[in-house]
């Protein structure tokens, strides 16, 4: 009688170890699972995260070139090709490279045709890019400018890059020189404030700088 239950026991010992052998195999099989589960909702959501950052960039890209760079490129290729042409026709008579050069009086009829020209042609392209950069002013792609030395200058506010605003400077400045011609107030030919040299080629780089990284950002999109 012992030993048949002693049997009986050694044998629902076994099954018994078999069904927990089993059952923490099991649980360990879905404890994987659950973690691998957790693992591909995080990489997803990954994922997910960056292709929409992605998608925001793009359109970003889309509205700079849109509202902002694209017209001001356009405004100055057509700007550029005019005063091509009126370099061609009305050079002043001293020869110079500029038109105006300090110490060289221009003449009557050069004056006036420097007016008709900026009032009518140079002035109003420049008006409509600076309402462009005022009115798109949060899409412009600006640069940090830091500098090693005391000597260096260093652009306080990088989202805003100083070409712009000189060139603001430059048309406002202008606004107030072709008020005064309409007085019939010639003492002034030029504004306050110089055309900044490298604004044009900050537009033109940036210009085609979007359209590269359009497309480096549409090469990593899933659609």
């Amino acid at each position: 009688m012992d030993w048949e239950f002693a049997k009986l026991a050694v044998t629902v010992a076994i099954a018994m170890a078999g069904w927990l052998v089993t059952f923490l195999l099991a649980e360990r099989s879905r404890a994987k699972s659950r973690e691998r589960e957790v693992e591909q909702t995080k990489e997803n959501a990954t994922k997910e995260r960056m292709q929409t950052e992605l998608e925001w960039r793009i359109a970003r890209i889309d509205r700079q070139i849109q509202n902002l760079y694209g017209p001001m490129y356009a405004q100055l290729q057509v700007s550029n090709s005019a005063w091509e042409r009126f370099w061609e026709i009305h050079r002043p008579s001293h020869g110079e490279n500029a038109y105006f050069v300090e110490g060289i009086q221009n003449s009557e009829e050069e004056l006036k045709i420097w007016r008709v020209w900026i009032e009518n042609v140079f002035h109003p392209s420049n008006s409509a890019i600076a309402k462009a950069i005022v009115a798109n002013a949060h899409l412009i792609d600006g640069r940090k400018q830091f500098k090693a030395d005391n000597h260096e200058t260093y652009e306080t506010n990088p989202a805003f890059p100083r070409e712009f605003r000189d060139f603001l400077a430059h048309v406002h400045t202008y606004d107030a020189v072709i008020a005064r011609w309409r007085d019939n107030d010639f003492r002034r030919h030029t504004a306050a404030i110089n055309y900044p040299p490298k604004f044009q080629k900050t537009v033109t780089e940036t210009y085609f700088g979007l359209f590269e990284e359009r497309e480096r950002l549409l090469s990593k999109t899933e659609f």
